[in-house]
């Protein structure tokens, strides 16, 4: 879903006369999302990822929703309760350091709230530190290797990268 609309954003596909390939791409976005949403999780970190996922399907796979929209707003607070329960639970995040890197991107990028965007711009450098990451390009290439559209999310990694830099030095 992701190479189609892309497709349908950068104009490759075809002009056609009707909606039917746009309601064709809603109907496929719609069904990722109730997959998500019907899906059972127990650990803090799977419900961390299912909300990222639904995150992505709002903002990236349909373009429609602003962060300071609330479907987002919400998700990005369920979000934030997920991964505190990972961290209250104390759950062993060996093997798991990039998975909760894009979880934190997603949240730093899609959060209106600045408390939520500080929040997990932390936890994105607290992981970046542990993976032993501070470069752009480093970052990309392992968010790349996620759900990440860099026409989307491009900007805000690199907005992050020179903050950081700025007030932290590299």
């Amino acid at each position: 879903m992701t190479r189609h609309t892309e497709a349908v954003f950068d104009w490759v596909v075809p002009y056609v006369e009707d909606d039917s390939y746009m309601e064709y791409l809603q109907y496929q976005n719609m069904w990722i999302a109730h997959r998500l949403l019907g899906l059972r999780t127990e650990k803090g970190i799977e419900e961390a990822v299912k909300v990222v996922g639904l995150l992505y399907v709002w903002t990236v796979l349909v373009r429609g929703y602003g962060n300071n929209s609330a479907m987002i707003r919400g998700l990005v607070a369920c979000l934030r309760k997920a991964v505190e329960r990972v961290q209250v639970d104390g759950v062993d995040s060996d093997g798991l350091e990039e998975v909760v890197l894009w979880v934190a991107f997603v949240g730093a990028h899609c959060s209106w709230e600045e408390e939520d965007g500080l929040f997990f711009a932390d936890l994105f450098w607290e992981q970046a530190r542990v993976l032993e990451m501070a470069e752009y390009a480093d970052l990309r290439r392992r968010l790349d290797e996620y759900l990440f559209v860099g026409t989307v999310y491009g900007e805000t990694l690199r907005r992050m990268c020179n903050r950081r830099e700025r007030d932290y030095g590299s």
